[in-house]
């Protein structure tokens, strides 16, 4: 089990990095399975439930559309408990990518009753290099799959349905591949906190100092 807590990144098997590495390295993905330390999965999935939720247009074509969580403690202590260091070698030992400097998220929430919607995009840019989305829907949805394709061709590269609850998957940011979620379909909302691991600016003694 690869987990993060209120301590930092736990690996309980080193194979299983080797492992998580080859597959990112062929489907740009991987999903990790109780990726949040329960207590912390428990205390963020009550905040949520009374959070303050605003609309948000993504500025991509066509224009995405979700709500986002605005409430300052609860995007204080996901920013906090995500900039880790152990996380971010983590992250890089599994993608290759360069130094990490930070990992900027937000909580949000897609509802098919409210027509939200994503578009093909490539996220490439203002240093993003890695995404990151754990699912925070503790009814479980339909639709909301993650799709990767390739940008010149069109072909779909991998898709998953992330909807275990305190489940993550990590995905590649590219110019060359691009990514959407499809739609959700009526019933249960899907609920997820995401962003990008990034080379700047660098998350320093803001957030939580080295191990060391």
């Amino acid at each position: 089990m690869i987990q993060l807590t209120r301590n930092g990144l736990i690996v309980s098997r080193p194979e299983e990095l080797s492992e998580l590495a080859a597959t990112f390295a062929r489907v740009h993905c991987v999903r990790l399975k109780q990726f949040l330390e329960p207590a912390i999965l428990g205390w963020v999935a009550g905040a949520i439930e009374s959070a303050t939720f605003v609309p948000r247009v993504h500025h991509i074509e066509p224009p995405a559309t979700d709500l986002r969580v605005s409430d300052p403690p609860i995007r204080g202590a996901l920013l906090f408990l995500f900039n880790d260091a152990s996380l971010f070698e983590f992250i890089r030992r599994l993608s290759g990518c360069g130094p990490i400097g930070c990992f900027i998220g937000s909580a949000y929430r897609m509802m098919s009753e409210l027509a939200h919607s994503d578009s093909w995009h490539d996220d490439d840019g203002d240093g993003r290099m890695v995404a990151l989305s754990l699912n925070l829907s503790t009814n479980g949805y339909r639709g909301g799959v993650l799709q990767i394709r390739d940008k010149q061709s069109g072909e779909i590269l991998h898709e998953v349905a992330n909807t275990g609850f305190g489940d993550a998957i990590v995905f590649r940011i590219s110019a060359q591949i691009e990514h959407r979620v499809t739609d959700v379909l009526p019933g249960a909302a899907k609920t997820a906190y995401a962003g990008w691991f990034k080379t700047h600016p660098a998350r320093a003694s803001f957030i939580r100092p080295d191990p060391a």
